[in-house]
């Protein structure tokens, strides 16, 4: 991460006031959303015996998968605002809604997860084609860099992703306030 923050600061972040938090929010979203989904998707297939041969929804195999990560997810978005408050971030009355970002990212992920999961059922090369746009994700998600920065065919990407909502919601909470 301070490779990154080095590299990017001068770059892509040399407007952009706490830059460190700044990169810190959107690694925390994306890392979750990658590492959730990319483990839940496999979950019908890893289950199968559980799938076949008990009813029960499920739905609640992907609910539960992701509210296992979610619990690291919630001890990250704590430490990141403890050192936001160390990096000199005022604290905000604004900060009452970071439940609200957990929220919206339990949403996205369960909606993900299980489309995903049902995918792979049928192709199990999901898996690998999803490998490879995870990595293009990361950069199509405004992790590094502000969405402001961008225009064109570049912005109308960043505004079709839905972590960008997410991502620039909790920049506004923490650092804005």
């Amino acid at each position: 991460l301070t490779v990154v923050y080095v590299f990017f600061k001068e770059r892509l972040g040399q407007d952009i006031e706490y830059y460190g938090i700044y990169l810190l929010i959107g690694v925390i979203i994306y890392t979750h959303f990658a590492k959730t989904t990319g483990t839940t998707m496999t979950v019908f297939v890893g289950l199968k015996n559980l799938t076949t041969s008990v009813i029960l929804p499920k739905e609640t195999m992907i609910l539960s998968g992701t509210l296992a990560f979610s619990i690291e997810f919630a001890i990250s978005l704590v430490i990141l605002l403890a050192l936001a408050l160390i990096s000199g971030v005022p604290m905000s009355a604004r900060w009452i809604l970071i439940p609200v970002v957990f929220v919206m990212q339990l949403l996205l992920l369960n909606w993900g997860s299980m489309a995903l999961a049902a995918s792979y059922v049928f192709v199990r090369d999901t898996d690998y084609i999803y490998e490879i746009f995870r990595r293009l994700l990361i950069f199509m998600t405004p992790i590094f860099y502000s969405v402001e920065s961008m225009d064109g065919v570049a912005r109308l990407i960043l505004l079709l992703n839905p972590l960008t909502y997410i991502i620039s919601f909790a920049r506004q909470i923490i650092i804005d306030g």
